[in-house]
């Protein structure tokens, strides 16, 4: 196999995807810690140019991400593709929005602005995550990603409203060349099963696969998870 990546979710460590997938020298996992650390602001986009360069440079034969992962990826490959780049590359998403999301019905963004961090971990690990420690100095620039992904909703809604399209004429499969599947958990307290639904009419993926884990995908079997992404691999 070639090379893995993987790009985790918030507050996942590293180790939490080592157990799922398995240890490997072929496979290289980056966390919101290892991204949060290389780059500076909050601007989702920001962030996204330090995964378009490594893409770049290791060209992973396969891509895996999920929550805050998700868009970060998206972008990443959506500006890979206006560069003229081509990854020979097979994608996986577990569940992570990216657009027409709306706020009502995805509460945690605005959540994070008030509710303490001691209540967030609690509710992380009542919900089956594991909490990478390493992210606590970054907690106030988490919130600042956080109002960027608010602003962000709050103007696809006005664009929608007037008649326009946010992402400017928004193309099937963001424009990626590349299979897709999706693994959508019917179960996330974060993110309704409905909005997963949305990503694959964007996406168009080869494959879109409903499997209950919450929102944490190392909550389900380990065998059951490494089945499908091996079998797509």
């Amino acid at each position: 196999m070639r090379k893995r990546l993987v790009i985790t979710g918030l507050p996942c460590p590293a180790q939490t995807w080592e157990k799922l997938l398995g240890e490997s020298e072929e496979q290289r996992i980056i966390t919101a810690r290892e991204i949060l650390t290389h780059t500076k602001g909050t601007d989702p986009r920001a962030l996204s140019r330090y995964l378009t360069d490594v893409m770049e440079e290791e060209r992973p034969g396969s891509i895996l991400c999920h929550g805050l992962g998700v868009p970060l990826t998206l972008l990443a490959l959506m500006r890979l593709k206006r560069r003229g780049v081509e990854l020979d590359s097979k994608l996986t998403i577990f569940n992570g929005g990216f657009r027409h999301v709306p706020l009502s019905k995805v509460r945690h963004p605005l959540r994070m602005q008030w509710t303490s961090l001691r209540k967030i971990l609690h509710e992380v690990r009542r919900n089956g995550g594991e909490v990478d420690m390493g992210l606590m100095p970054f907690a106030a620039r988490i919130r600042g990603v956080f109002r960027a992904l608010i602003l962000n909703r709050l103007a696809e809604k006005m664009t929608l409203s007037l008649g326009l399209e946010f992402l400017d004429s928004f193309p099937k499969r963001a424009g990626l060349s590349m299979p897709v599947q999706i693994i959508a958990s019917p179960n996330d307290p974060y993110l309704p099963f409905e909005y997963m639904e949305k990503l694959r009419d964007d996406l168009l993926p080869e494959r879109f696969i409903s499997l209950p884990y919450g929102h944490f995908p190392y909550s389900a079997p380990a065998e059951t998870v490494r089945r499908y992404v091996q079998s797509f691999e």
